[in-house]
């Protein structure tokens, strides 16, 4: 009794320290960022500002730079603002926490962009969840989200709505490549069953992150970071492959 006991108590304290770590907001104080913006060209001790401030890497910060400036003081204040989370079963024993009355500032997509999410959690383990980007002007995505349900295509918004994500890109390859990566999955990806076992037992089912994985093995670019069978959204965040482009409620240092 007294082991069942310490279990159960076990696993309320890593129940409750998961619900904590939901989103991580930055420990920054919030400034005026609009004389850095209006700046011809930007520093490396600017960017590093602007990036505290709105969890944008360099990457993101170039292409809002040429594209809509602005936007980059509407994602400061999301990346700083506080939330309201809830917390509601996913599936069987899995839970997801997602943002109650705002949504998270994804921006600055590009086609082959990855989009990762740890707040997906099962028994106190945080298996996340992930995407490939497959129309980044439409924020048209490909994704498998859980058994049950074939491989599909779905909006943006849907990881908008997470209340932790992340963007990552491969990193030193063309954008023509990446788009070719995005469109072989969108054409041969899609409608796939879900099963946790893909890639192991069976090679014509997939998962989250099997689905992203095989997508870029496909033109030769394992982004399992641990080099197993078995492939996890955290694998792929880890893979040295990818370079990052966006936080939102998780730490810059993120991978």
């Amino acid at each position: 009794m007294r082991i069942l006991t310490s279990l159960i108590i076990v696993f309320l304290v890593i129940f409750i320290s998961n619900e904590h770590n939901a989103h991580i907001k930055p420990d920054v104080i919030p400034v005026n960022i609009t004389n850095i913006l209006e700046k011809e060209n930007w520093s490396l001790d600017d960017y590093n500002l602007l990036t505290t401030q709105t969890g944008l890497t360099q990457i993101s910060l170039d292409i809002l730079k040429q594209d809509d400036i602005n936007e980059i003081l509407d994602v400061q204040k999301a990346y700083l603002s506080p939330v309201n989370i809830v917390c509601k079963p996913h599936m069987l024993l899995s839970r997801t926490e997602r943002l109650t009355d705002t949504l998270s500032p994804i921006t600055a997509l590009e086609n082959g962009d990855i989009l990762i999410t740890s707040s997906s959690h099962v028994l106190g383990f945080r298996n996340g969840h992930c995407a490939i980007v497959i129309d980044a002007e439409k924020e048209i995505i490909l994704e498998a989200a859980f058994i049950g349900r074939n491989s599909e295509f779905s909006t943006v918004d849907r990881f908008r709505k997470y209340s932790s994500v992340a963007v990552f890109r491969l990193k030193d390859v063309s954008s023509e490549i990446r788009s070719q990566i995005a469109e072989f999955a969108a054409q041969s990806l899609v409608n796939k069953p879900y099963s946790l076992f893909a890639g192991i037992f069976d090679d014509n089912s997939t998962h989250c992150s099997y689905l992203i994985w095989s997508a870029f093995n496909e033109f030769g670019y394992d982004l399992n970071s641990n080099g197993g069978k078995i492939v996890t959204p955290s694998d792929i965040a880890k893979s040295p492959l990818l370079e990052l482009k966006q936080v939102y409620g998780l730490p810059l240092t993120f991978k």
